[in-house]
C-alpha cells in the first residue's frame, strides 16, 4: 500500500528531526554562555518540538487510520 509506506516514511522523518533537535538542543546549550540564552534556546527548541509531536499525533491518527482502526 503505497498510502501506508508514505504515512511511515514520514513518520520517520518527524522523529528523526525529533531526535536531531534533542541532539542539536544538547550541543547549543553546552556551548551557550548565558542562563538567559539557556532559555531563548530552550523556548525555541520547545517550539520546534511542539510543531514535530504534532506532526507525528496527526501522522500516527492517520496511520492507525489506514490500518482499519484499532482493534
Amino acid at each position: 500500500m503505497p498510502a501506508l509506506t508514505a504515512l511511515q516514511g514520514e513518520l520517520e522523518r518527524a522523529l528523526k528531526e525529533l531526535q536531531d533537535l534533542r541532539r542539536e538542543l544538547g550541543d547549543r546549550i553546552v556551548v551557550s554562555t548565558s542562563e538567559s540564552e539557556h532559555f531563548g534556546i530552550a523556548a525555541g527548541a520547545a517550539s520546534r518540538m511542539k510543531e514535530i509531536c504534532s506532526r507525528i499525533e496527526m501522522l500516527t491518527i492517520l496511520l492507525i487510520e489506514a490500518n482499519g482502526g484499532i482493534n
